[in-house]
């Protein structure tokens, strides 16, 4: 036989000891049970079994005690799984769910209105600097730089449950767009009640006719935003700087409350109990 035999077949012997399936084997915890197995496998003959053993992952002896302690050592092996995942799993609910019960209770109320009331401190932060920064914004219309004609294009009588008036549409432009608005017109008042309701709208129709003008003041970021006849006073300015602010405080301070109140009767309840 050639040399070049020789290589040839230690070539293919190679192959197929590299090819042979892996055989799954309960791997010792230890290092020192690892080399026992592989001795024994040698003296057994079963070489397979030996080269197996060396892909086993040795676990100290300290490690397996303290496994052991918590129950929960399971021997590193390629074929068995964690059994205690689903009771963990069970355990690990069970103390979720017990930690807060406690926290809605003693303590844990007083917590969650401590939570409640640093958001309504942030609510009432945020309104008040939205509500300056809008006034700041629209104080130049006390100025009256920013205005416009209208005009007056029909009067009406209204009348809406319970409330009765006239009113008098108007619309107005500002860099190309139309805008449009209403005002009260006193008729009762002017006229008396011993007019019909016709024989007032007729003569408001006459002093108010479509054509009518007037003066618009306008904030100049947003025209829908405006004043009739004479530029906004401050107080005017303030109003309509705080009202949209304000509504969208009301909104988050009352569910807030309401929870907090909940919350305290709960506590209360559970107390006297």
């Amino acid at each position: 036989m050639s040399f070049s035999d020789i290589k040839r077949a230690l070539f293919v012997g190679l192959l197929f000891w590299l090819s042979t399936p892996t055989f799954a084997v309960d791997c010792p915890a230890t290092t020192d049970e690892i080399l026992a197995a592989q001795e024994q496998a040698i003296a057994d003959g079963d070489f397979l079994r030996s080269r197996v053993l060396t892909n086993c992952r040795p676990q100290s002896i300290h490690e397996k005690a303290l496994a052991e302690q918590v129950d929960l050592y399971v021997p590193d092996t390629t074929i068995r799984r964690l059994d205690g995942e689903t009771e963990n799993t069970d355990q690990g609910v069970a103390v979720l769910l017990a930690n807060t019960f406690e926290l809605l209770e003693g303590e844990g109320v007083a917590l969650f209105s401590d939570v409640i009331l640093l958001l309504e401190v942030i609510a009432v932060l945020v309104f008040l600097w939205t509500s300056v920064k809008r006034y700041n914004q629209r104080h130049d219309a006390t100025l009256g730089s920013h205005f416009t004609e209208g005009e007056v294009s029909r009067v009406d009588f209204v009348h809406a449950g319970e409330s009765r008036y006239f009113l008098a549409s108007y619309g107005y432009a500002v860099r190309g767009i139309d805008y449009y608005g209403g005002f009260n017109v006193s008729g009762f008042s002017e006229y008396g009640f011993l007019m019909s309701t016709d024989e007032i709208l007729e003569k408001l129709r006459k002093k108010y006719p479509a054509g009518y003008k007037v003066r618009v003041f306008y904030y100049k970021d947003d025209p829908t935003e405006h004043w009739l006849h004479k530029a906004p006073t401050k107080w005017a300015i303030f109003w309509k700087a705080v009202i949209k602010p304000l509504i969208v405080l009301v909104i988050v301070l009352v569910p807030l409350e309401f929870v907090d109140l909940l919350m305290t009767l709960s506590g209360r309840g559970t107390r006297f109990l």
